[in-house]
């Protein structure tokens, strides 16, 4: 069933979209974008949809009978599919999310170590261990919408001065989610200085809380 999946996703991704078709597209980027990393999507009714980055990292959804908010994870290329246990190698894992769609555009939901975050702390703020809790129940339920409104505030504060540096005029008002598709070469050197980590949850013995740290350190 997976494969069908991927097969439709990516025969509607591959099409022009017709008019009010719901497109979700965006990169998939840690150090380096991530290419032909595995995407999944889930909406608040646990309907999910499977596609594959291209080789510049960039995925593209029909999003058309999703409802919102959506769950967007991304795994890194490869046989390793485990984004959750401590007892085998652990594959880079990564999430974003998305509240609403907008109608007429394609709606922009990038994939990257500070999304990743924000995930982190609304999945922690709905009680799970870590964002791949979150991604495997397979339903984007958010209880409590200010807590994505609270981690995104957390981000910026935390990043203001590396964004300044990297040439956004207002950091107080760069979202990771949404940043364009064509301008992330703008971002990209501060992304390239962040080391991605899923702690280790000492209670399930699973993947928990995201850290970012500067590489630099």
């Amino acid at each position: 069933m997976r494969y069908v999946s991927v097969l439709l996703a990516l025969l509607l991704a591959a099409c022009d979209p017709t008019p009010g078709t719901l497109v979700l597209t965006g990169t998939v980027a840690q150090q380096q974008p991530w290419r032909y990393a595995e995407v999944t999507v889930v909406d608040s009714k646990g309907e999910q949809r499977i596609v594959e980055t291209d080789h510049e990292g960039v995925y593209r959804f029909v999003t058309n009978g999703l409802m919102p908010p959506l769950l967007i994870s991304a795994i890194a290329e490869g046989e390793n599919r485990n984004c959750n246990s401590h007892e085998t190698l652990r594959a880079p894992c990564m999430a974003s999310l998305v509240l609403k769609l907008k109608g007429g555009e394609a709606n922009i939901v990038n994939i990257n170590p500070w999304t990743d975050r924000i995930v982190s702390d609304v999945a922690v703020s709905q009680g799970f261990a870590g964002p791949q809790q979150w991604v495997n129940t397979g339903v984007a339920s958010v209880e409590d919408r200010d807590a994505v409104a609270t981690a995104l505030l957390h981000f910026r504060e935390g990043f203001a001065d590396a964004l300044r540096e990297a040439g956004i005029d207002d950091p107080m008002a760069f979202d990771p989610v949404s940043w364009p598709i064509e301008r992330h070469s703008v971002v990209s050197p501060v992304l390239g200085l962040i080391n991605h980590n899923r702690n280790y949850h000492n209670d399930s013995g699973e993947a928990g809380h995201t850290v970012l740290t500067d590489s630099e350190l």
